[in-house]
């Protein structure tokens, strides 16, 4: 999708509530076109167009009612971690920022400045060496994190992460998100009374939801070998209360209303660990920053050290 697609997509998907409720209200797709000014021959080609997710075998409002419903979860997720996520992203900045001035600047000077008094420091120079490794670190971090990003950028590459560390305990906020997502397809089918056969065909034929499709691909797999729902749904790539949560409305023949409650509950869970993970990375920062400010103050009093000799 290039920019202008974008651009137009941004400037089209404020309407979705606003054509969603004049559907409701009998409204023909030629009144809404006309008031909105829209550029879309069908009500179906705006739908296409402006949903992040498509059911090509749901009904068009459906398909609106989801994204909306989508949308909302999505959006509250993505401003979560842009809040608790600037400020370290800022210190992560900053201590590369000061370990690069200290290494290619400050450090340099200082012991060029010792130089011209004929004093060599042992101490420093160790300093000084371990400060360059510290930069040569950074720089490999820096790397690291592009390469991986551009890998995770790749479907088949990410599926094959999750596979292999799922278990991990780094892992386990990404296990909770592909099952919200999961879960939310799911239950809004549910609502609109579609069986579980059918809720594996619509997503078999969606688009936007490649990790949903993915995880009913496993589940489905083990349906047809002969197992039950409730033990199919059992996989070590959901959450574990997922299961407790669909039986328990399996049994009381209410899945929607159990899974309503599992989500709101799965909404917690994330946004507490995401609200722990940031605490644990500032805290890292935080002491590489302390330690780096100790470093300096070692390396500006000896200068300092030396003009009192001379006073």
């Amino acid at each position: 999708m290039n920019f202008k697609t974008r651009l137009n997509k941004k400037q089209h998907k404020p309407l979705a509530p606003i054509i969603t409720g004049m559907i409701s209200h009998k409204f023909s797709y030629e009144e809404i076109r006309n008031a909105l000014n829209l550029p879309f021959e069908s009500l179906e080609q705006y739908a296409m167009f402006v949903s992040d997710v498509y059911f090509t075998e749901m009904g068009v409002l459906d398909n609106l009612t989801f994204n909306l419903q989508y949308e909302k979860i999505d959006t509250k997720l993505k401003k979560l971690l842009l809040e608790k996520l600037t400020y370290p992203l800022f210190l992560f900045v900053l201590s590369f920022m000061l370990t690069l001035f200290f290494n290619q600047k400050f450090a340099p000077s200082i012991l060029n400045m010792l130089k011209d008094y004929q004093i060599e420091k042992l101490s420093l120079n160790i300093i000084y060496g371990f400060s360059s490794l510290l930069k040569f670190l950074w720089i490999l971090v820096l790397i690291i994190f592009v390469v991986i990003s551009l890998l995770l950028s790749q479907k088949d590459f990410r599926y094959l992460v999750y596979i292999r560390f799922h278990n991990f305990k780094f892992m386990k906020t990404v296990r909770n998100i592909l099952t919200l997502r999961f879960s939310l397809v799911y239950v809004f089918l549910l609502k609109r009374k579609y069986t579980t056969q059918d809720f594996f065909k619509q997503i078999k034929k969606s688009t936007g939801i490649e990790d949903v499709k993915w995880l009913g691909y496993l589940v489905y797999e083990k349906i047809t070998q002969g197992e039950p729902i409730t033990e199919a749904l059992d996989h070590a790539f959901f959450n574990p209360y997922f299961i407790l949560y669909f039986k328990k409305g399996f049994y009381n023949q209410d899945i929607s209303k159990s899974l309503d409650e599992y989500i709101d509950i799965l909404e917690m869970m994330i946004t507490q660990e995401i609200s722990q993970i940031v605490t644990l990375v500032k805290a890292c920062i935080y002491t590489y920053i302390f330690i780096f400010i100790g470093i300096y103050y070692v390396f500006l009093f000896q200068p300092l050290s030396i003009m009192e000799v001379f006073i």
